[in-house]
């Protein structure tokens, strides 16, 4: 998964390491109110217990009179659970049921599954989420305002002077690692590549991606919360997802980029609005064959540099000892691998021919659901017209916890306890909040 959001720099803040208290206590959105209701009660939790403090949440729930949506269920549970966000229960573990059969390894890559329609909550819980299974949605936000708004014209005629985190790279490869030479380390050195950081106005960067320069721009997963609360209007809800967290909205602008190999810590469901993607998927049991960047040691952040010459501006980028940040391999979990999907160095990385995958192709309005843990590489190529492309990330609370790179099996994530003890609640399959509301079923 990625650094919380909030910290300064957020051009950056979907690198691939992060501290499990990341994945489980940030949020893009304010407090509910719901939350400052519970404080009154002055209820705390007296130890570390979902069990404990899912009761708790679903007593007070019970009490109120019109109950609660999942959305507020979630807001209590994690105000509750604040101080120990970083602890780490240990479930049993549970192998996710395959994806595959004998047939799909006879290639490489066999296609993603596709839907023409959304499923049911029950559905998605039951055949994706507890599979552990992606999908791709074709179609189903095509809908949506943003499809039809969020033009370049229309991006800088609603956002016009709202200044974002960018990113700026001599190619559009995003989040690689490379070899610590140029960085003034040794060779095998792992290095996990930022982009220089910069702003822009919404206005000036599409000037710089259509443009482009001897540079490639782009604002990578920035928090929603950067552009007007109108913004949201414009997208639509996944309310066959609703039973998960919502963590973080965020949406990129670019051109045609590539976000390098690696795997996230939570749900994500990715909508596309502008221009296409190639989604390159590997489940976690092909984790032998996909070379993880167990060494990196080392954050490598680009600079960006522009001189004035008597008759031309001149520009480079480089790389610095200076500009190096440690990773603290010893508490975090390595989401990178060392390869390159376009172009894979058979002598160096043998054993890659036995991995098998999916591949999926994204248009306009079609949404892909990329579970936890699942490798993935993303290439991005703009819409021809528009000449940039541009796209919405959903990022939920992991529904299986992995603790090491080289682990096939998951934990069940004790923050769904809701979920998972429901059909013993309800006598039902279906998920549904504490006296649920109609407004979010």
């Amino acid at each position: 998964d990625f650094f919380c959001a909030g910290l300064p720099m957020l051009w950056w803040a979907f690198l691939f390491f992060v501290l499990q208290s990341c994945a489980l206590g940030t949020k893009d959105a304010e407090t509910p109110s719901v939350v400052e209701e519970f404080k009154q009660e002055g209820i705390e939790a007296e130890r570390f217990d979902y069990d404990l403090c899912h009761q708790i949440v679903v007593s007070f729930c019970e009490k109120r009179e019109t109950g609660c949506s999942w959305t507020e269920y979630y807001a209590v549970l994690n105000y509750l659970l604040r101080d120990w966000t970083t602890t780490f229960p240990f479930n049993p573990t549970i192998a996710p049921f395959p994806w595959y059969t004998e047939d799909d390894l006879s290639e490489q890559y066999s296609d993603c599954e596709r839907l023409e329609k959304p499923p049911t909550v029950k559905d998605f819980l039951k055949n994706y989420v507890r599979h552990n299974k992606p999908v791709v949605f074709e179609g189903i936000a095509k809908h949506w305002d943003a499809l039809k708004s969020w033009t370049a014209e229309g991006l800088e005629e609603k956002f016009t002077n709202f200044t974002l985190p960018v990113g700026v790279s001599p190619n559009g490869k995003i989040n690689v690692v490379e070899g610590g030479t140029a960085w003034g380390l040794k060779e095998d050195d792992e290095v996990i590549v930022r982009p220089s950081p910069a702003e822009a106005r919404v206005q000036d960067l599409l000037v710089y991606i259509k443009h482009q320069y001897d540079a490639n721009y782009y604002a990578q997963n920035v928090p929603l919360s950067y552009l007007p609360e109108s913004a949201k209007d414009d997208l639509g809800k996944f309310k066959f997802a609703q039973f998960l967290d919502l963590t973080l909205e965020s949406f990129s602008i670019g051109t045609h980029t590539n976000e390098a190999l690696h795997f996230d810590r939570r749900e994500n469901l990715m909508t596309v609005i502008l221009g296409t993607k190639t989604v390159t998927l590997f489940d976690a049991g092909q984790t032998p064959f996909l070379y993880p960047a167990t060494k990196v040691q080392w954050f490598g952040e680009l600079e960006y540099i522009i001189k004035e010459g008597k008759t031309e501006l001149t520009s480079y980028f480089r790389r610095s000892s200076k500009a190096l940040t440690p990773t603290q391999p010893e508490k975090l979990l390595t989401t990178a691998s060392l390869l390159k999907l376009k172009n894979i160095n058979k002598k160096r990385f043998p054993e890659f021919k036995h991995a098998r995958g999916l591949q999926c192709k994204l248009n306009p309005g079609d949404v892909i659901y990329i579970p936890s843990n699942w490798w993935h590489e993303v290439d991005t190529k703009p819409d021809k017209k528009e000449e940039i492309a541009v796209s919405v990330n959903s990022f939920y609370h992991p529904y299986y916890n992995r603790w090491s790179v080289e682990q096939e099996d998951f934990h069940l994530n004790d923050h769904y306890t809701m979920i998972n003890t429901v059909s013993s609640i309800s006598q039902r399959e279906i998920p549904i909040p504490p006296k649920g509301t109609k407004k979010e079923l």
